[in-house]
């Protein structure tokens, strides 16, 4: 698994992009690697894109995934969680059911700029998905 990210402090947004197969173990090191990062103390919300990866190979680990969440990120933020797939789609829920309600789901980018409150046009938004910087 690869996660693509960027962290826009002005915006106090995170945006992740998933790629490839599900790691729990990734997801692991890349929380601990993003808690380090010096703008990470400015984020609120979080658009994560799971369209690129699948989720479900991870489904009997959600409770794992959890912990690692409530343990090392420990920050309350909104989270949502953009996902194009049934397959994709229940093992999100189920995740989200075990976490706090400012965790959402929703399957187009412009449900997620409606969730997320910020002013972004869905081009500008796929453009950006299409061009984080950081990558694990």
């Amino acid at each position: 698994m690869k996660i693509k990210y960027q962290i826009f402090k002005d915006k106090n947004l995170l945006v992740l992009k998933y790629l490839g197969n599900y790691s729990v173990d990734h997801f692991r090191k890349f929380a601990l690697q993003l808690i380090q990062e010096p703008e990470w103390k400015y984020v609120e919300k979080v658009l994560a894109d799971y369209r690129e990866t699948n989720p479900e190979a991870a489904v009997d680990k959600l409770e794992e995934i959890a912990k690692i969440r409530r343990e090392i990120i420990r920050k309350d933020v909104l989270v949502v969680f953009l996902v194009d797939k049934p397959s994709s789609t229940v093992p999100i829920h189920l995740y989200v059911e075990d976490l706090p309600d400012n965790n959402k789901y929703c399957s187009t980018l412009s449900r997620a700029i409606e969730l997320l409150k910020i002013k972004e046009s869905v081009n500008h938004l796929e453009d950006i998905l299409k061009n984080l910087n950081n990558s694990l």
